[in-house]
């Protein structure tokens, strides 16, 4: 009896793993809520305002937790489908942000004073 769950927690696992794309069978609310718990707790908001100068909008996670909901529960295909197509934007956006130092071909010219 404990075999198809083990088997279905394997399988769901290693469709995640490397990068691959998620399905609509790998989604968890509860993954959502404790990013959203992450997001509103104090030390997280202080190092945001450290860091960028400005609290963190958690508001985009609360939508997450709403419409994955909306989709577990009441089989909203919206719901299901605005889920997944912020997930696939936040996927998309999570390397774009721009490099903190700027790249040099050459050492600076004061470099070995």
């Amino acid at each position: 009896n404990m075999e198809p769950q083990e088997q279905s927690a394997e399988n769901a696992s290693t469709s995640t793993e490397g990068g691959d794309s998620t399905t609509a069978t790998d989604i968890r609310c509860y993954h959502f809520l404790q990013e959203y718990r992450q997001c509103i707790s104090s030390f997280s908001q202080f190092h945001q305002y450290y860091i960028y100068g400005k609290f963190a909008d958690c508001k985009s996670i609360k939508r997450k937790i709403k419409n994955c909901i909306k989709w577990r529960t009441f089989n909203s295909e919206e719901a299901g489908r605005a889920l997944m197509d912020s997930l696939q934007e936040e996927k998309s956006n999570m390397h774009t942000q721009d490099p903190v130092w700027e790249y040099r071909d050459s050492p600076a010219s004061d470099w070995k004073k």
